[in-house]
């Protein structure tokens, strides 16, 4: 019989157990080495989990399926009882079949077929011991003879000098070997960094590219191009895309390759996502697809408690989904795809204007199917991000201003003028005067315009936005008050204002003018501009890298971004409809495969290559 989903156990060392499965674990033993768990008699094991739950009501709306058994290996005597979890206001729950099953001496197979009741919900299944010898020994989901389309996945991945991540994907790819992806997988590995020992790295499945720094929108095509070369050779279908600083387990792409050879062919070209968990807190969910408009993303989801049987049935909820981000992002590899790769974004919103680019497309998550991924806060580069994240922002809008805007809202001199003063006010009423003169850069180099996107050297540019951060110092040596909680995710001295209050600071622009006396000390992921009413001096710092910068209040440095900041008024007014047309006109040719081939310096089927320096034209 057809599997379509294994009956997952936590990794060793694990203790979040009832992401798989729940019961008293101080009287049932889990083998997590040897997946099995040994029950007393009289206790009760349910898998009605984020893991090992079914979703059927995804599986019934998006694939043929028909059926649903359930296939277990028992040592001693069980009572199973097969379950529908239907998700309302008060969840319901209803018991399909219950069964008396074992009683031999030896591990006996059990096959049980669901008859749902309705088209929605999740199904599971539960276990109570009824001898003292009863022993769970694992099973799966399956399903009768059914005829599926073939899947070979192309696992793309993006590095850049993260060994230690790319030898545990490695490691967890080659396990695909044991289950129903044996044959049906390659990976391609495309390295920024160029520090990746080719030869070590690479084997029968597996390419490692070495490749120019041009951010993860080059690394992601580089390897996209290697995978459209082999896609006739080695039959390829589809490709995952995957960052490489995620960790994943084999199941996530197992579970969601059967999926695909399942779809319906109206789904076909649909892009399953991953949800993203947290690493430090493995539980919990970050998102679970997203929303994008002109404010920005909203992840969807964002949360959820995954050890929780309400959130698992919430987060099977269906919303609609307009972003899937490239930490796990599967589509079909089409030969269409020359002709659809990324835009050379370098960092931020490349794979949000890629989703966007692809609306037409149905997004799918699937539970179960998910990686696990540090916070962003942990991570963050105020910098980077205020240059990165504002120009790609504005290039993407250029693109795509129908969709972020609506039909009766588009983008204009006046909204871009209206953001950047937004953008760059709130830096400087926080006193991060680099982080603001990076938001007018992002402005400046977005009206350059396409010519000069694809001209400028990544990597040169990169290095120097980089050395624009701000200099962390050690907590140890900022000046903060003896006895402060390094500890503490929110500002330790947040302001609760009134309506008055709040009147009184937008009259007298935050402060920022008149003499000023305070000081204080807030983690930067959370700056709040109530914070800096007369602040004289702020200590920003990171409570998960320890480390941190000061910033003092200066009306020089103020004045000089404002003049910056309304010169480049001047020059949108001037110049903002043709650089908008000039985007629209070059978008074909800048996600193409010639496109890419040339920036990169690749020609069809080349295996590796080291980039000659970088010369600023074609």
């Amino acid at each position: 019989m057809p599997i379509l989903q294994e009956i997952q156990f936590p990794t060793i060392g694990d203790v979040h157990n009832d992401m798989y499965m729940r019961g008293d674990f101080k009287k049932c033993r889990l083998d997590s080495a040897e997946k099995l768990i040994f029950v007393p008699q009289g206790e009760i094991v349910t898998f009605d989990t984020y893991f090992n739950s079914f979703s059927y009501e995804k599986w019934r709306k998006y694939t043929i399926l028909e059926t649903v058994s359930l296939k277990l290996r028992l040592r001693g005597t069980f009572e199973i009882a097969l379950v529908q979890w239907i998700f309302g206001e008060d969840p319901e729950r209803f018991v399909l079949q219950g069964e008396r099953c074992g009683g031999g001496g030896g591990e006996t197979p059990a096959v049980f077929t669901f008859e749902p009741l309705y088209e929605r919900g999740i199904l599971a299944f539960e276990l109570k011991a009824l001898s003292e010898d009863a022993v769970f020994c694992g099973g799966e989901y399956v399903t009768g003879e059914i005829d599926v389309r073939p899947v070979n996945i192309a696992v793309c991945i993006c590095t850049f000098r993260r060994e230690a991540f790319i030898k545990r994907a490695l490691a967890e790819l080659e396990s695909l070997q044991d289950g129903v992806l044996k044959d049906h997988w390659r990976c391609y590995i495309a390295d920024n960094g160029r520090t990746l020992d080719v030869e070590a790295f690479s084997s029968e499945r597996v390419r490692v590219l070495p490749n120019m720094n041009g951010g993860g929108s080059a690394g992601f095509a580089r390897a996209m191009l290697a995978a459209l070369d082999d896609r006739e050779k080695h039959s390829l279908t589809h490709c995952l895309l995957m960052d490489d600083d995620v960790v994943f387990t084999r199941y996530a792409i197992e579970r969601m390759s059967v999926f695909l050879r399942l779809l319906k062919s109206e789904y076909y070209g649909a892009m399953l996502g991953g949800a993203m968990l947290l690493l430090d807190k493995p539980n919990f969910q970050w998102e679970a697809g997203a929303r994008v408009d002109i404010n920005g993303l909203t992840p969807l989801k964002n949360g959820y408690c995954l050890s929780s049987l309400p959130d698992v049935l919430r987060n099977e909820v269906e919303e609609s989904i307009q972003y899937v981000a490239w930490y796990f992002c599967c589509l079909p590899l089409t030969e269409d795809m020359r002709a659809n790769l990324p835009l050379p974004l370098f960092f931020q919103y490349d794979d949000t204007e890629f989703s966007l680019r692809n609306h037409a497309r149905q997004k799918i998550t699937l539970n179960g199917v998910c990686m696990w991924h540090e916070s962003f806060d942990k991570k963050r580069s105020i910098v980077k991000d205020c240059y990165y994240g504002v120009r790609n922002r504005l290039v993407m809008c250029a693109f795509h201003s129908e969709t972020l805007f609506g039909v009766y809202s588009r983008f204009s001199r006046k909204w871009l003028k209206k953001f950047l003063l937004k953008e760059t006010a709130f830096f400087l009423l926080t006193y991060r005067y680099k982080a603001a003169e990076l938001v007018v850069r992002a402005g400046e180099d977005f009206l350059r315009g396409v010519d000069w996107l694809i001209s400028v050297n990544p990597e040169e540019l990169n290095r120097e936005i980089a050395g624009l951060d701000e200099p962390l110092l050690l907590f140890e040596n900022l000046p903060l008050p003896s006895g402060f909680d390094f500890s503490r995710r929110l500002p330790q001295n947040a302001i609760k204002e009134n309506k008055f209050r709040r009147l009184l600071r937008f009259c007298l622009f935050n402060g920022v003018f008149f003499p000023t006396w305070r000081e204080i000390s807030l983690p930067e992921q959370d700056v709040r501009l109530q914070n800096f009413f007369f602040v004289r001096r702020a200590v920003f710092f990171n409570p998960w890298t320890r480390k941190g910068y000061v910033a003092e209040k200066s009306l020089r440095r103020t004045f000089k971004v404002l003049i910056r900041l309304f010169r480049l008024f001047g020059a949108i007014d001037k110049s903002f409809i043709n650089t908008v047309k000039q985007y629209r006109e070059q978008f074909p040719t800048v996600v193409s495969e010639d496109f890419w081939r040339r920036f990169l310096r690749v020609t069809s089927g080349q295996a590796a290559f080291s980039p000659p320096p970088f010369t600023g034209s074609f």
